[in-house]
């Protein structure tokens, strides 16, 4: 009986994750596409901008601090938040990655100018790669990690109370 119950609860906190996963990965995808579809970096179709780093809005900032709170409460135990907050990082990261080299070769059309060089593939691969890093490392890994310290505590305040 015991194992059906830590089995219940092992789902629950897959799911919890996942949605966490999915949360992070559209939010840094939506900072890739909005500094894509401007006006005026659409006209040059660039498939990398150095001088302009895609960021977040407010509300991305709200989103991603409110459901790291959420998500570290409905979490089960320290191991399943533990390791639920590095995986998420790691495959909203890579999801990311994916779409963003995607978008840039088929979308922004640059597979007929680097298919021209052997291993062109991989400068897609790069641009999109070095566009989610500014995303991703000052921005969604400080946020989350600033809501689950501050669900760590509100969960501790709810518990004890």
């Amino acid at each position: 009986m015991k194992a059906m119950a830590a089995l219940k609860f092992q789902k629950r906190d897959l799911l919890i994750i996942s949605i966490w996963i999915a949360i992070m990965a559209l939010i840094m995808i939506k900072a890739f596409y909005i500094l894509h579809s401007n006006p005026i970096y659409a006209n040059d179709r660039e498939a990398f901008i150095e001088y302009q780093a895609p960021s977040l809005e407010a509300a991305d900032v709200l989103i991603l601090s409110a459901v790291s709170i959420i998500i570290v409460i409905l979490l089960t135990d320290v191991k399943s938040l533990i390791l639920g907050y590095f995986a998420s990082i790691v495959i909203a990261f890579i999801v990311s990655i994916i779409y963003a080299a995607i978008y840039i070769w088929f979308v922004l059309d640059y597979q007929n100018t680097l298919s021209l060089i052997s291993y062109g593939w991989e400068a897609a691969w790069y641009m999109a790669f070095v566009s989610m890093v500014w995303v991703m490392f000052p921005y969604v890994l400080g946020i989350t990690a600033v809501g689950v310290v501050l669900g760590v505590f509100l969960r501790q305040w709810l518990v004890s109370s």
